[in-house]
């Protein structure tokens, strides 16, 4: 009995002591730092580099010719969307060549997935292949060797083919596989 009562006495005097701190007015919070405002400098207009590539603009394979809207063919960095499917733990290896706002990507398993390319999979690398370049619109999926050696071949040498042989070339390698979404 003495337990019990000592028990509820300990316990009512935790809880005053926990509202008592709670409640206590007689500390005010400290006040902000205060934030001195500097003038910017004005912003001066800087020269935009012409979109169109010049002769010493050099394609690394890595790289994907894209169309620009006026026509002209920008670089895409596919070394970067390829490094970042590359991450997912079910995938060993990629092949990434894009042109406009479409990706076509071959995938090597790793050994320790013993799946084949899924939905969910599709649905992963295309959420990674738009997160790496937000240009990217459609996105193709294949894990057919075959294929994958395809698009590498073509991430290689569009550079320098012709735009328009380019992407006739582009065209038919995607309408060989899926799209993912």
């Amino acid at each position: 009995m003495k337990k019990k009562l000592l028990l509820l006495v300990l316990t009512v005097a935790a809880a005053v002591v926990l509202v008592a701190c709670a409640c206590d007015t007689t500390t005010s919070p400290s006040p902000s730092p205060s934030l001195t405002a500097t003038p910017l400098a004005p912003a001066t207009p800087t020269a935009m580099p012409d979109p169109s590539p010049d002769a010493s603009m050099e394609a690394s394979p890595s790289d994907s010719p894209e169309q620009s809207p006026d026509g002209g063919t920008q670089m895409v960095d596919t070394e970067n969307i390829r490094a970042e499917v590359e991450k997912l733990s079910e995938v060993k290896s990629a092949v990434v060549a894009v042109m406009g706002d479409t990706a076509l990507v071959g995938l090597t398993f790793d050994d320790a997935y013993q799946g084949t390319l899924t939905a969910r999979i599709s649905e992963m690398v295309t959420e990674k292949v738009q997160a790496a370049d937000t240009a990217i619109a459609n996105v193709h999926v294949t894990a057919d060797q075959t294929l994958c050696e395809e698009i590498e071949s073509f991430a290689s040498n569009s550079a320098q083919a012709d735009a328009a042989q380019a992407q006739e070339a582009f065209d038919a390698l995607k309408a060989k596989i899926e799209p993912a979404s």
